[in-house]
């Protein structure tokens, strides 16, 4: 068993190794070597943030120079941290703090050696004792051995993810009593005040769609952060102030819909204009989508655009006996919606250990 490193200036160099093992069960989108190759474009532009951390590719080989595992690491060499907001001295996922939903090292077939081989190379080496790996789904090899041989404290995070069924009378009966009315109410509204809804999914966004997508998006983050401000205690604020702060000096902004690849965007239109969105990339391997920016213009809200009409896609789906698409991923986050619509749970952890 081999080490190599590889960096941010000579990524390229991974792909053959890459495309290799991308595709294991454990594997997400969000492991694939093209959503990396767009994250890693994110280290050119931290500036002074180059000067307290290392972004390196660490690939474990055979001795055939065939590929066991990628492991995508950021080593802060100088950590600053008020709280929960911040960062440790230590070794982390690459992509963490961004829109990597699920995280993991890149493997087809799980190796307990060439997991610890890593671990000790990066605490001989880089004297990396702190380690926090997140957003990690439970389901994974990778999760079972840190809790087990690493005695890892566990975080629990929650995605959702709307797992097709067979047949669209499962689908149906899998939303909630409450949900299945109010997309009949809210169809039904749109019905009668004369307005016609349509919904197709886009795979190629031109940079006018973008800025109109991404315009609706902040908009509605706008009047959320307004709401949650007004809630919030003085220090509260103040908290939460000082933690931004903290974000910015160690994140840089990441301009998702230009530079991802593999997008798709499930688009609701009045006439030629964009009322409400989903957005995300795809892994055509597993056939999963996975949604990670929504959007709905608040002059439509009234009819719920996005989920009933994600509800009439499915119709369509199933009655056209297609099964191109095994899952709509919604991602990070527990909201109610997601469950109402038929998601299921998808558990995920922060695993955070010392050596």
């Amino acid at each position: 068993m081999k080490i190599k490193e590889f960096y941010p200036s000579n990524f390229s160099e991974l792909e053959p190794y890459w495309k290799k093992i991308e595709n294991g069960k454990d594997m997400t989108g969000f492991q694939l070597y093209d959503w990396y190759r767009n994250v890693n474009t994110l280290f050119f532009r931290e500036k002074t943030k180059k000067l307290f951390r290392k972004w390196i590719y660490f690939l474990v080989t055979d001795d055939n120079d065939n590929p066991i595992m990628i492991a995508p690491i950021q080593i802060v060499k100088v950590g600053f941290h008020i709280g929960r907001h911040g960062i440790r001295r230590g070794a982390y996922f690459i992509g963490r703090e961004g829109y990597s939903d699920y995280m993991n090292f890149i493997y087809n077939d799980f190796d307990t050696d060439a997991v610890e081989y890593v671990i000790q190379y990066l605490h001989s080496k880089y004297n990396c004792e702190y380690f926090r790996f997140e957003q990690v789904m439970e389901s994974s090899e990778l999760h079972k051995f840190m809790l087990s041989k690493y005695n890892a404290r566990k975080i629990p995070l929650s995605c959702a993810s709307l797992v097709l069924p067979d047949t669209f009378e499962e689908y149906h009966q899998s939303l909630s009593k409450s949900m299945r009315q109010n997309i009949r109410t809210a169809i039904n509204r749109a019905n009668k005040n004369n307005i016609t809804l349509t919904h197709e999914i886009i795979f190629d966004l031109d940079d006018e769609t973008r800025k109109e997508l991404m315009l609706m998006r902040e908009k509605r983050l706008g009047d959320k952060i307004k709401k949650s401000k007004k809630k919030a205690s003085f220090l509260g604020r103040i908290y939460n102030d000082c933690g931004m702060i903290v974000k910015k000096l160690f994140n840089e902004k990441q301009d998702i819909m230009k530079e991802a690849c593999n997008q798709w965007c499930f688009c609701v239109k009045d006439g030629e204009r964009i009322i409400g969105y989903y957005w995300g990339i795809k892994n055509e391997y597993k056939k999963e989508y996975y949604v990670i920016l929504a959007g709905v213009d608040r002059d439509y809200e009234w009819y719920s655009p996005c989920i009933s009409h994600l509800y009439l896609f499915l119709k369509e789906y199933y009655e056209a006996g297609r099964n191109d698409i095994a899952a709509f991923d919604f991602t990070r986050g527990g909201e109610k919606y997601k469950h109402d619509i038929g998601c299921s749970d998808r558990l995920t952890s922060g695993l955070e250990f010392r050596i």
